[in-house]
């Protein structure tokens, strides 16, 4: 018995009351949060996508995209500089840049930034209009949600989470690296294939949770939402 509380965060809501007496914290209910993004719509067509190679990602953590468009609209416009600015720790200026590569090929990708080449090996960076969306909006939310649209739109996450919400797969990195085998633009031997994959899920994880898409996740029998923490690892 007592007063019944909302927590209220940005990804979640939980109901609870408290027995202070007893020192007992009784949780009700746990609600997902998600924004309004029409990601079904994005799997209608997928029967007729372009069977193509793409650049896969090799980075899994969103807010570092989100920065590294931040970091262009301010004045980064190599590879080499965005490396730089992104955290390598290389000493050679090619392997500076193969960082600053792994940013601006996926932003590319996903239609958020334009490469233009300078001669035979140096590129200059210039974002879209749906990159400059992202670096004029205040909001953080905002943002957030303009990246997970345009990861909606790349076709192999296309693929990946239409087998694992409407059809019987799991998400498993087999799953992702049999999609990234047939959809890479280079080889992916060695250890480039697990770490692509792992990079990938991470990116679907953090979407289904952004837009409340369920997927059926490894070791499990049916659909359901991305809840953190229970599915941190």
């Amino acid at each position: 018995m007592g007063l019944v509380y909302e927590l209220q965060g940005k990804t979640f809501k939980i109901v609870y009351t408290v027995c202070s007496k007893l020192k007992i914290v009784k949780f009700y209910e746990f609600y997902q949060m998600s924004y309004s993004i029409d990601w079904q719509q994005s799997l209608e067509n997928l029967s007729n996508v372009e069977l193509k190679k793409y650049s896969i990602p090799q980075i899994g953590d969103p807010k570092k995209y989100v920065k590294a468009v931040e970091y262009i609209s301010n004045g980064v416009t190599t590879p080499h500089d965005l490396g730089l600015v992104m955290g390598s720790q290389a000493t050679k200026a090619k392997d500076i840049a193969r960082r600053g590569y792994y940013f601006s090929d996926f932003l590319k990708e996903i239609g958020l930034l334009e490469l233009d080449k300078v001669g035979r090996q140096v590129c200059t960076y210039r974002l879209t209009d749906k990159g400059e969306l992202i670096t004029k909006t205040i909001d953080s939310n905002t943002k957030y949600r303009l990246f997970a649209e345009s990861l909606l739109g790349f076709v192999p996450i296309q693929i990946i989470i239409s087998a694992t919400t409407r059809g019987e797969e799991q998400l498993t990195l087999e799953l992702i690296r049999d999609v990234i085998k047939e959809f890479s633009l280079d080889s992916c031997g060695g250890e480039t294939n697990p770490r692509r994959a792992k990079s990938v899920r991470a990116l679907i994880n953090w979407l289904s949770r952004w837009a409340g898409i369920p997927i059926c996740r490894e070791g499990q029998e049916g659909v359901q939402l991305y809840i953190p923490h229970i599915y941190a690892n």
